[in-house]
């Protein structure tokens, strides 16, 4: 499990070493979330054989990190600048009044593109059946851009198909990253999507999808992991501390040490 990862059966390190021990391995990951996205590029470099086993594909934009330039970071580094980055964020995503976007990224940009599609409205045009459609109009336009990004990137052309997310981009937790869809052009990766419908079973020697059987030497399960839940469920246990007091008390309006 992606959680759990073996480096003594894999070989790298946490920093980002090949995965030199799977050199001679077919590999299968289970998954193509957020967690998935992530682990696929170094699979696909470091993998004799990489088989990509897809439920649902994620919408995946580009990431776009560069090296943060010092003497810009000293002219925003003023005292209590991490709390001001917070709000911001919070305003741009939340609908609040947020002037300026100081985050930039993939999540403030699909908010910009929403308030700024809302506000060509004419006032007397603000209704909310309107203003909701100016909003579906916005994600529809960023998520034909991030479609389009799959076909310049991926060679072949069913597996960029299926490497397209037809839904709302917040209807699955959107996906940034730089190398993923690249790992798709290499030779030893293949796509395995089972249109909606999940491994169809595990046997002894590798996994089955649509009748078909996929020998492999490791599964990797990418099954991602369990958010907003109580976390007791998630730990299975409530423990309990000086005079009586149960840790779930203790957090009942947030974590603390």
């Amino acid at each position: 499990h992606t959680s759990r990862w073996d480096y003594d059966y894999t070989g790298g390190d946490p920093k980002g070493a090949p995965l030199s021990k799977l050199a001679d391995k077919r590999v299968a990951i289970i998954g193509t979330g957020a967690t998935s996205v992530q682990c696929i590029p170094h699979l696909a470099r470091s993998a004799k054989a990489l088989y990509v086993f897809q439920r649902t594909p994620s919408s995946v934009d580009q990431r776009d990190n560069a090296p943060i330039d010092p003497k810009w970071f000293e002219e925003i580094a003023t005292p209590g600048w991490q709390q001001r980055w917070l709000e911001n964020f919070t305003d741009n995503q939340a609908g609040g009044g947020a002037t300026e976007d100081l985050v930039q990224d993939g999540w403030t940009d699909l908010s910009r593109r929403i308030r700024e599609r809302i506000a060509t409205l004419p006032p007397e045009a603000r209704s909310v059946a309107n203003m909701l459609a100016a909003y579906e109009d916005a994600d529809y336009e960023k998520m034909e851009e991030i479609r389009s990004r799959v076909d310049s990137i991926v060679g072949d052309h069913e597996t960029a198909a299926q490497l397209k997310a037809w839904y709302r981009q917040l209807c699955k937790r959107p996906c940034f990253h730089d190398a993923y869809l690249d790992a798709f052009n290499a030779p030893g990766v293949e796509l395995l999507d089972t249109d909606g419908k999940g491994v169809e079973r595990i046997t002894e020697h590798g996994i089955v999808v649509q009748g078909v059987e996929y020998p492999v030497d490791c599964i990797i399960y990418a099954s991602g992991f369990e958010v907003g839940t109580e976390w007791t469920r998630r730990a299975g246990f409530d423990p309990v501390g000086r005079g009586g007091l149960r840790l779930s008390d203790y957090w009942a309006e947030g974590m603390r040490s």
